[in-house]
């Protein structure tokens, strides 16, 4: 017998969309161009997730977060308190989902209690552990919020858990610790141990041991600060398994004086994918090496690390990155699949070599240079993600850089955070901007410097050149500024569409600024939230009842 509210159903939709649609949608990452499709949808043809997706991405509609495809659970904390019958229900449209513990966030123990995810969801959590509760937004929670471990933290989200970073002061001593973890999160694949109090270090072989017991098929491993080795045995052991796929050491001690021998079990990995070693200069060297085997077949990304100021006695007394290693390291990555590297080294060096080697590339999506100096800049057209901080560039090199942008077909993230350019330089990269943005049918990301009246100037005038279709969110580290440079800024900004310009330092310099700027923001139909200036918007608002 067909009851009412079947006939309604009916009537109103007589077919949903199917859930390839959904594993579609997986594959955008730009939250606008999942919106466009889903307002698209003709009405009733959505389910109860792909509908309430649609709406949270319009109600969060103000550039202050990631909100597809992966966003962290604490940005939704706000949506939460206001909507929480739209995220719930809007939560199982997401593939992965990403929760942090003492983040001072309110509604994240409601959320990770009260909804229930589907099995295809992947949660990627983080915990702090340790023998006491939070203290969330600096005020004691109600004891039922009370969170000390894995288990009391992530709730009915427990079964989806599939990477776990495991934070404490001192308790990951404690074998009893891990065991709880791992027992509470039977689909693990990926650990991140951190121990973040230096006088609390223990010996990892033991708990490294457990881990390996409980967890066969783990794919993904992190063995934090803190945690010294007095053998590499069951860490070479993990490296020769089936299921290995990520390795990241930071400042992890192998008394053993080991280098050698987990460098040629990195190197002879018939299945790892990354790399990461932070801060062990000893054991990058080895990897480097020429007369160490070749970089694997298989690996897709690697990342160094070079700070001594970090290190135990042994490698801190290692000679900073230099000449013989750029040349090392650029002969090894020639040979290599790399689809990224991450290269931060903590004094100067020349990496033109590194940089001219990645022309041999053509997998590389992502490359982060942080303190160097390059003389020249090859044509990396299969960028996608740029990071150059603290770095210093000949002429040659900018302009050749600011010729990439303009020709860039897929480049989608420029950050340029820290570096100090000259104002002729800065010019270059400014005039460059709209070329690049002009053409980017994504959302792109930009992190850019911006230290005088002049570098304002010439970021104003690339604003109200660039014709986007898609979002701009620039973060801005501004010092020095002039409230009329700032001004100028807001006034250009006027003239944008989907753009967001974010100052991590306060514009609002002065008894009067704020008011001003707030004045002028109207006049231009500026959006202003904090520090963040927004396009003047068009678009139009749902109406919620929960």
């Amino acid at each position: 017998m067909t009851t009412n509210a079947t006939r309604v159903r009916v009537t109103t939709a007589p077919w949903l969309l199917p859930h390839l649609v959904l594993e579609v949608l997986h594959y955008l990452d730009d939250a606008d161009d999942v919106y466009a499709f889903l307002a698209a949808a003709p009405d009733g043809t959505l389910d109860d997730a792909l509908d309430s997706l649609r709406t949270l991405l319009c109600l969060t509609n103000d550039y202050t977060f990631a909100r597809w495809p992966t966003p962290y659970i604490g940005d939704l904390d706000g949506a939460y308190g206001s909507w929480p019958s739209v995220v719930a229900r809007a939560l199982p449209a997401f593939a992965t989902l990403k929760v942090e513990y003492d983040q001072g966030f309110y509604h994240t123990y409601e959320i990770c209690h009260g909804t229930t995810l589907p099995p295809t969801t992947v949660v990627h959590a983080s915990v702090f552990h340790a023998g006491r509760s939070y203290s969330l937004r600096g005020r004691k929670l109600p004891s039922k919020y009370e969170v000390t471990n894995v288990r009391a933290g992530l709730g009915r989200w427990l079964p989806n858990v599939k990477f776990l970073t495991l934070e404490s002061d001192d308790s990951l001593s404690s074998d009893t610790v891990v065991q709880e973890a791992l027992k509470a999160c039977p689909r693990l694949r990926g650990l991140y141990l951190d121990q973040c109090d230096p006088f609390y270090s223990y010996d990892g072989v033991d708990l490294l041991t457990v881990v390996s017991v409980m967890c066969p098929e783990l794919e993904c491993l992190s063995l934090g600060p803190s945690s010294d080795y007095s053998n590499s045995k069951p860490l070479v052991a993990w490296l020769a398994r089936p299921a290995t796929r990520h390795l990241r050491l930071d400042l992890v001690d192998f008394r053993d004086d080991a280098d050698d021998e987990v460098a040629t079990a990195i190197l002879s990995s018939a299945t790892l994918e990354t790399i990461e070693l932070i801060d062990m200069p000893s054991l990058a060297r080895v990897v480097m090496r020429a007369s160490s085997p070749r970089l694997p077949h298989q690996l897709r990304h690697l990342r160094m690390h070079f700070d001594r100021s970090r290190c135990s006695d042994d490698d801190a007394s290692q000679p900073p990155f230099s000449p013989a290693d750029t040349v090392a390291l650029a002969a090894k990555i020639a040979t290599s699949d790399l689809a990224s590297l991450e290269l931060h080294l903590e004094v100067p060096c020349d990496l033109t070599p590194v940089v001219t080697a990645l022309l041999q590339l053509p997998k590389l999506a992502k490359l982060v240079l942080r303190t160097a100096h390059v003389t020249s800049f090859p044509p990396l057209r299969h960028l996608w993600h740029l990071t150059l901080n603290h770095v210093t560039f000949s002429d040659d090199a900018i302009a050749s850089l600011a010729a990439l942008l303009c020709s860039s077909p897929k480049l989608v993230e420029l950050d340029l955070w820290y570096d100090e350019l000259p104002d002729h330089q800065a010019k270059m990269i400014f005039d460059a901007l709209p070329a690049w943005l002009s053409h980017r049918g994504t959302t792109c990301k930009i992190r850019l410097g911006i230290k005088s009246d002049a570098h304002a100037r010439a970021f104003a005038t690339a604003l109200t050149r660039t014709r986007n279709s898609h979002r701009v969110k620039f973060w801005v580290w501004s010092s020095g500024l002039s409230l009329e440079a700032t001004k100028h800024l807001v006034a250009a900004l006027g003239s944008t569409s989907r753009m967001a310009v974010l100052f991590t330092i306060s514009p609002f310099h002065g008894s009067t600024a704020k008011q001003e700027l707030e004045a002028l923001s109207a006049e231009h139909g500026v959006g202003i939230k904090g520090y963040s200036f927004l396009s003047p918007t068009t678009s139009t608002h749902l109406q919620i009842t929960n």
